[in-house]
C-alpha cells in the first residue's frame, strides 16, 4: 500500500530536496511511529517512533547528540 507523509521509506533524493530548504541541522518528524535516523544533504532526519503503546512496534524514543563542532547524531532506543 501507499505510505503517507515522509518516513524511513522516503528516498535519499527526496530527503536531499527537503534538506535544501530546511534551514536546520536536524528535522524531527512523527506520526508514522516508525523510528529512523538518516542523514541527507547535511541534515539529520529523525523519527523517534512512539514511546506509548503501538499495535505495530515496540516503544522507542530518540536521544539527540548535538555536541558543538560535531555533526548531529541520534540514537533510537527501545523502552
Amino acid at each position: 500500500g501507499r505510505k503517507e507523509g515522509r518516513g524511513s521509506w522516503t528516498s535519499v533524493l527526496e530527503r536531499e530536496e527537503i534538506a535544501g530548504t530546511a534551514e536546520a541541522d536536524v528535522v524531527v518528524c512523527g506520526h508514522t511511529h516508525t523510528p529512523f535516523a538518516r542523514s541527507a544533504g547535511g541534515v539529520l532526519f529523525v523519527n523517534p517512533g512512539t514511546v506509548g503503546r503501538s499495535r505495530w512496534s515496540k516503544p522507542t524514543y530518540a536521544v539527540l547528540d548535538l555536541a558543538p563542532g560535531e555533526p548531529p547524531r541520534a540514537d533510537i532506543r527501545s523502552v
